[in-house]
């Protein structure tokens, strides 16, 4: 779930998605089933098996660290989350919640591999991620 919370899904599903009266409407076959997930510790790549290792255990900590700050964030300011992730995207976000933001991209794209900082580069992310797509549509899914 952590992936599918970070900047990186997000630039994903921006350059992928379509509109709805402006809105970005998420679709499961144009978003979801296009995004490149990372590869396993053992280099394959099978998105359907819940990866293992030290920087997936990070992304998943990490995941539940920004969760329980942001509903906690979004009791005490009675917020959505709609206004709370704009909030974060316009650098308005309360310090806590913007550190477990900024840890949870860390952490994926750690668990990527990507150099440091890569998430904050929205044309990077966007050029490695269809790097890894096309890698990912031509190798065969084991099982």
């Amino acid at each position: 779930m952590g992936l599918l919370q970070s900047r990186i899904h997000e630039i994903w599903a921006r350059a992928r998605g379509s509109t709805l009266k402006g809105d970005l409407r998420y679709t499961n076959t144009t978003v979801f089933e296009t995004f490149p997930f990372p590869r396993h510790a053992d280099r394959s790549y099978d998105p359907r098996k819940v990866p293992v290792g030290e920087k997936y255990e990070r992304v998943a900590a990490a995941a539940t660290d920004f969760d329980q700050v942001r509903s906690a964030e979004c009791k005490k300011q009675s917020l959505g989350l709609t206004k709370l992730h704009n909030a974060l995207a316009e650098s308005k976000a309360p310090p806590e919640l913007a550190a477990a933001w900024v840890e949870l991209n860390d952490a994926v794209t750690a668990a990527y591999g990507f150099p440091k900082g890569t998430w904050r580069d929205t044309g990077e992310v966007l050029s490695r991620l269809l790097e890894l797509n096309e890698r990912a549509s031509a190798a065969p899914l084991a099982g």
